[in-house]
């Protein structure tokens, strides 16, 4: 067991780096109070934590009961969900791209993992023969299979498709359009995984509270 006092210098530690990195603000008139942010934020997350300690005990007093997989897994998800968010709103920070604004992301949606590619390139002007040809090495059948789900393209294709789109598409870059439709497929995979257990309509539930809840931590922030 961590004694409250070791808590505390942990959660402490933890404020203090996030402020140190920059994902964290510390507006100036905190500084002439003399009120330090790192303190505020390791508050914060040592409130957090209680109460995801108090969430878990419960669900654990409650699982042996529990029948209905479905919805035990759907309880689960919704505290991984804020997990989550947490660290993809880091990741932006760090990355310096902007959250999505909230609504239900194409990757949540049934086939989402080529809507995005299929959506940029609506917006390009390209077709799927444009793009093969383009591409070089790419047959029609890939890219075909791209579009529809089937399969993910490979981290170099990814790489070849975002310059290509990103020539055609204003406010865009190779890099960050790169890390975008990485970002798309990774998340369209974790929701087709998920499918089985809570059903589509539940998945796009919870993507679209993800995009929400990542969308106000920037908000937050500002």
């Amino acid at each position: 067991m961590i004694s409250e006092d070791k808590q505390s210098e942990i959660f402490l530690a933890l404020g203090e780096a996030l402020v140190e990195r920059g994902l964290v603000p510390e507006p100036p008139v905190f500084k002439q109070h003399d009120v330090l942010m790192a303190v505020i934020i390791g508050a914060s997350i040592a409130m957090a934590a209680s109460r995801w300690d108090s969430a878990v005990a419960r669900l654990q007093n409650r699982s042996a009961a529990t029948v209905d997989q479905s919805a035990t897994a759907e309880r689960l998800l919704r505290f991984v969900v804020i997990d989550l968010a947490v660290r993809i709103f880091a990741m932006l920070r760090l990355t310096g791209m902007e959250p999505d604004r909230p609504g239900t992301p194409l990757w949540g949606e049934e086939n989402g993992g080529g809507k995005l590619l299929r959506e940029l390139a609506a917006r390009a002007g390209v077709t799927r023969e444009d793009l093969a040809t383009s591409l070089g090495g790419a047959t029609t059948s890939s890219v075909d299979n791209w579009f529809d789900s089937k399969f993910r393209p490979t981290n170099d294709s990814i790489v070849a498709i975002s310059g290509v789109l990103t020539e055609k598409v204003a406010d865009t870059s190779p890099k960050d359009l790169d890390l975008e439709i990485k970002r798309h497929f990774t998340f369209a995979t974790l929701a087709d995984l998920l499918v089985p257990w809570i059903g589509r309509e539940k998945v796009l539930e919870l993507s679209t509270a993800l995009t929400r809840f990542v969308w106000l931590m920037g908000e937050d922030v500002r």
